[in-house]
């Protein structure tokens, strides 16, 4: 029997990270919350992960990017990034699939679109 993929779930609001956490657990995944990208960093030195999600602000311009680390140290480790806009030039789930584990889910998103695309990326 496959082990049950771990999702790590990055999120400083403490209501929307424990509705995601929830929804997962509830998909049969194995979920982890942590508060920031340092929390989630350690997590990834230390045991395996199918996917991240985070849900982070979108950093003011010259800020940089709050998941440099994880995308620079784990670039293997599939990753969902809750966005606060669609753009034009942000591709979606599906048709928005970018860099082959990388997706943008805008807000506001329906749960049973992060579920697809949690199910597309880990299983």
């Amino acid at each position: 029997m496959p082990a049950t993929p771990f999702v790590l779930v990055i999120e400083g609001h403490t209501e929307l990270g424990n509705v995601i956490r929830d929804v997962l657990t509830d998909e049969g995944y194995d979920v982890m919350a942590v508060r920031d990208q340092y929390g989630a960093v350690g997590v990834l030195r230390n045991q395996p992960v199918d996917l991240v999600v985070a849900d982070l602000p979108t950093p003011e311009e010259g800020e940089g990017d709050p998941l440099r680390e994880i995308s620079t140290d784990f670039p293997d480790t599939p990753l969902i990034t809750l966005v606060d806009e669609a753009q034009d030039d942000i591709p979606f789930f599906g048709p928005w699939r970018r860099d082959g584990s990388r997706l943008l889910l805008p807000r506001p998103f329906r749960l049973d679109s992060l579920i697809a695309a949690t199910r597309e990326l880990a299983g």
